[in-house]
């Protein structure tokens, strides 16, 4: 299950990145499903069901980066970040 899981994931990344990429209002939307899988993930631990807790919040996690990641390009243009 493990290995279908990483799959899955990788394919969700893609898919979200490329959303975001080109939608860039989608970016809230992103990230209040990523909230939702935190509650999902919290949820799912205090019922002690912890492998679908890891994977809603790893999955969660990787929501976040890939949104935070999407706003560089935006920081770099103003200024705010020099040099990486």
């Amino acid at each position: 299950m493990d290995s279908t899981v990483k799959v899955s994931q990788a394919a969700i990344f893609a898919m979200v990145l490329g959303m975001i990429i080109i939608w860039t209002n989608l970016r809230r939307f992103v990230l209040l499903i990523s909230l939702f899988f935190i509650i999902v993930m919290a949820v799912l631990y205090i019922v002690d069901i912890i492998e679908w807790a890891e994977i809603f919040g790893s999955t969660s996690i990787g929501l976040v980066v890939l949104v935070l990641l999407s706003y560089l390009p935006q920081l770099i243009n103003k200024g705010y970040i020099e040099n990486l």
